[in-house]
């Protein structure tokens, strides 16, 4: 077990806790202990492209120098990167208490210089206190903060009373929400409304999906409600939190996400799940065919509104090799309009590959993402590769140790800004214009609660998949078609007698071939006058 009345620990093969960096309930790592060990200030600089000075490695208290001086137009960028990933590197009570030092240095430094270097290190507390105040890492360091406003900065006259009250007000926020998160949301207005589905339930309202799923009104009303909900979910993960687990599944053993994220991944494994579930459950391929086209209809709504999550959850669904070789005769029956719309959704798919040229093929999903601008809801599978930046970065400068100067690695620093800017960059709430129908979201929610969280985890939804792909071939083959010209289709298949008998298909005429055990048989099927083929 984790030992809660640790800052930082995980539990070692033993049970016994260790230094490291606690997340939620989760342990990550332990700072490299040569790295806290090590007081000298130590920044190793580098110029970009442009000329300017640029931090690529700095030790603890060079982190605490880079947070309070000035060297150049990256200074902003470096500084926000380090307040968000620090806690890689030490424990906030450790950045307090350096700060702290930093401030009693002061009585070291010309009368001339002191009242600017009191300045930057309260701006920089204040950066910390009302943008990267995290609740669940944090609150044990206030103490500090709060000790060294009291004996110190409260009693300098140097400093202005305006900078000095903003502090105290800062420190009063987080003692009175001792559970408070600054930052870390998205910024901004909400997107564009979407529109109300003007979807109106029947008088007796109909509580089976199936006898609905024919209305254009109500697929949106639908797609509408998934989106809610996806949207929901994506909007509680922590990007930090998430570049933590990613850095622990360096370690095969610690290969673990965070509850929210957790929830989204499961989120998707039961859309692709019911979806599947869906189509097993008719026992023809019309009604395979219809069942097909409302999910097309549902992901494609999903997309307009940029919900890639439930978008890709359904496409991926309809594009297992297993349901598209055993239902061929049902995708065959679908709509050529809403063939093309499942090829256009397949193409976001492919992942980003590197061509025989040597060229980089992009990754369209995340493409599309981006220029779709907030909100969207991006896959997770896709946010999921981005953090390989994070999970093989190394968090001491290479080099640094051999060279007796052990410093941490702000390059990392640099790539976890990245990954959490790009997860709250999408985070903004939808804005729907009418409230969700209480029939529609409640037919959802019964839908989605057949399936266990035990069957939508890693390895538990593999598992139901291979159910899933048993229970296909052995209730629901089809026979193979061999040609289709409109409606009518030719098969081969030895089963195909039965398959006729039953009355999924009507046998126009056999045509016979030499040897006569091999035969073809023309048959179409039947069509309802509603089907539009």
């Amino acid at each position: 077990m984790l030992a809660e009345n640790h800052d930082y620990a995980r539990p070692t093969d033993d049970g016994s806790p260790i230094i490291g960096c606690y997340v939620r309930g989760v342990a990550a790592f332990s700072p490299p202990k040569d790295i806290v060990d090590f007081t000298e200030v130590a920044i190793h600089w580098t110029t970009n492209k442009d000329g300017n000075k640029l931090p690529t490695g700095a030790s603890l208290p060079g982190l605490v120098d880079l947070l309070v001086t000035e060297f150049g137009p990256e200074t902003e960028r470096t500084r926000d990167s380090i307040l968000l990933a620090f806690r890689f590197f030490c424990t906030p009570v450790h950045l307090a208490s350096m700060f702290e030092d930093r401030w009693k240095n002061l009585q070291k430094a010309s009368p001339e210089s002191r009242p600017a270097e009191g300045l930057a290190i309260i701006r920089a507390l204040l950066r910390w206190l009302q943008q990267y105040w995290r609740d669940e890492h944090d609150v044990r360091a206030i103490a500090v903060i709060e000790h060294l406003f009291q004996d110190h900065i409260k009693l300098c006259d140097e400093i202005p009373e305006d900078v000095r009250d903003a502090l105290q007000q800062a420190i009063q926020y987080v003692l009175d929400h001792p559970w408070c998160k600054t930052g870390g949301s998205a910024s901004g207005a909400c997107g564009t409304a979407i529109p109300a589905s003007k979807f109106v339930m029947p008088e007796k309202p109909v509580t089976d999906l199936y006898t609905l799923r024919l209305q254009p009104k109500f697929v949106r009303e639908f797609a509408q409600q998934l989106v809610r909900k996806s949207s929901k979910l994506y909007r509680a993960i922590d990007g930090l939190e998430w570049t933590v687990y990613a850095k622990i599944a360096e370690n095969k053993s610690w290969s673990i996400h965070g509850q929210a994220v957790r929830d989204f991944i499961a989120y998707r494994h039961r859309i692709n799940l019911w979806v599947l579930k869906d189509l097993l459950a008719e026992t023809t391929p019309i009604n395979r065919a219809r069942v097909i086209e409302f999910w097309i209809d549902v992901a494609q709504t999903c997309l307009s509104y940029g919900d890639f999550s439930t978008m890709y959850s359904i496409v991926w669904a309809l594009s297992q090799a297993f349901i598209r070789n055993v239902m061929c005769v049902s995708f065959l029956l679908v709509g050529y309009r809403r063939k093309l719309c499942l090829r256009e959704m397949d193409t976001y798919m492919e992942v980003c590959k590197r061509e025989v040229d040597g060229s980089v093929r992009a990754d369209r999903m995340l493409e599309a993402v981006e220029s779709k601008g907030t909100p969207a809801i991006p896959d997770p599978g896709n946010l999921t590769l981005l953090t390989g930046q994070i999970r093989f970065k190394k968090i001491v400068l290479e080099g640094s140790l051999k060279a007796g100067r052990p410093m941490v690695n702000l390059k990392f620093a640099s790539h976890v800004q990245v990954f959490v800017k790009r997860i709250q960059k999408f985070q903004a709430p939808y804005e729907f214009a009418a409230k969700p129908d209480a029939v529609v979201r409640f037919m959802i929610e019964h839908h989605l609660s057949k399936f266990a969280y035990e069957d939508v985890t890693a390895g538990g939804h593999d598992r139901y998949l291979q159910s899933l792909h048993n229970q296909c071939h052995e209730r629901t083959a089809e026979p193979k078609v061999f040609e289709c010209h409109g409606t009518k289709i030719t098969l081969t298949s030895d089963n195909v007698i039965q398959y006729c008998i039953a009355g999924r298909m009507k046998v126009l005429h056999i045509d016979e071939y030499d040897p006569p055990d091999k035969e073809i048989y023309k048959s179409e099927l039947f069509r309802n006058i509603d089907m539009k083929i």
